[in-house]
């Protein structure tokens, strides 16, 4: 994933459960506008 701004992501990736864990840590607002984009908001 390419993302405008500074960010740092750690994310974890569960085959069994099928999910994917993300952590993003950087400015509020900027990882605010991250996760909305994300959702597809």
């Amino acid at each position: 994933m390419r993302v405008a701004g500074r960010y740092r992501l750690v994310y974890k990736v569960s085959d069994s459960e099928r999910e994917v864990i993300l952590v993003a840590f950087g400015h509020r607002k900027r990882v605010y506008d991250l996760l909305t984009t994300i959702e597809g908001k």
